[in-house]
């Protein structure tokens, strides 16, 4: 018996936990030039790594760049002003103007999207990336 009140005990907990994860994840907000982004059918999330990872297109798009997909080799290449990008899905590796840069965390597909760490793709793209832990509208 107390076996079974320890699992249960296990799964509200960890229910709570994935409740806590998901809200989070709704309330990143992503703004270029003071304009919220917005993302139609996947949110912003914050991977296992504690890494905010967003759709790699609205964001790129956002900031001028083109994107790429790659099915055949699951990689996205994202090009900005004669700067290319690409990263393989599930490598922790990108090739940034013909140079390989090592990551912190790894590009993923949710939900048929690809997402992509925003600071390490905004950043390559030039634009300045802050952090806030709240924001008033």
């Amino acid at each position: 018996m107390k076996k079974y009140y320890f699992v249960l005990l296990l799964a509200i907990l960890f229910m709570f936990m994935g409740a806590g994860n998901l809200l989070a994840a709704d309330d990143i907000k992503v703004y270029v030039n003071g304009n919220q982004v917005s993302f139609p059918d996947q949110k912003p999330m914050i991977n296992a790594d504690s890494r905010t990872l967003v759709p790699v297109r609205f964001v790129s798009e956002a900031l001028g760049a083109q994107i790429d997909w790659l099915e055949a080799t699951r990689t996205v290449t994202v090009n900005h002003k004669g700067k290319s990008i690409s990263l393989k899905i599930g490598q922790a590796v990108a090739n940034v103007g013909g140079s390989r840069v090592t990551l912190d965390t790894t590009a993923t597909q949710v939900n048929n999207r690809t997402m992509v760490p925003l600071r390490f793709v905004s950043e390559c793209l030039g634009a300045k990336v802050e952090w806030m832990s709240s924001r008033q509208e």
